[in-house]
């Protein structure tokens, strides 16, 4: 192979790593309420989904979320706990009340995403 060529292969490995790790975001900043204090509590919301409601319980600390309980109990079970298992990691991650839609299971995605924003304005509002 010519040095060109592996030049020309080298540079399009930078190139496409450096894609893939600009996609990767950090957390966001810490979460205050209306009066720019550290947010702190505990609180459950609940939001209707597929099979009945489904619930979110966040506990944040000091602006950031570090506890995320979420269910969705009538939910199907094959669908729904692809959603399940990433709201705790993601929510804590990138301390957001948000995760992306699972594919198949969009309705139970929305459902925890809004339940877990129901959640965090009972706890800004206090």
């Amino acid at each position: 192979m010519t040095t060109r060529k592996l030049l020309i292969l080298l540079g399009a490995g930078i190139l496409l790593s450096t894609l893939f790790l600009a996609c990767e975001t950090g957390p966001a900043a810490p979460l205050t309420n209306a009066r720019g204090e550290l947010a702190n509590g505990t609180a459950t919301g609940t939001a209707p989904s597929y099979g009945g409601p489904a619930s979110v319980t966040l506990t944040v600390v000091d602006g950031l979320i570090t506890q995320v309980v979420a269910a969705a109990p009538h939910d199907t079970a094959m669908f729904s706990a692809g959603v399940l298992a990433r709201a705790h990691s993601d929510m804590v991650r990138f301390n957001t009340p948000r995760i992306d839609n699972v594919s198949g299971a969009t309705v139970t995605s929305m459902a925890i995403n809004e339940a877990a924003q129901n959640a965090l304005n009972q706890i800004l509002a206090e």
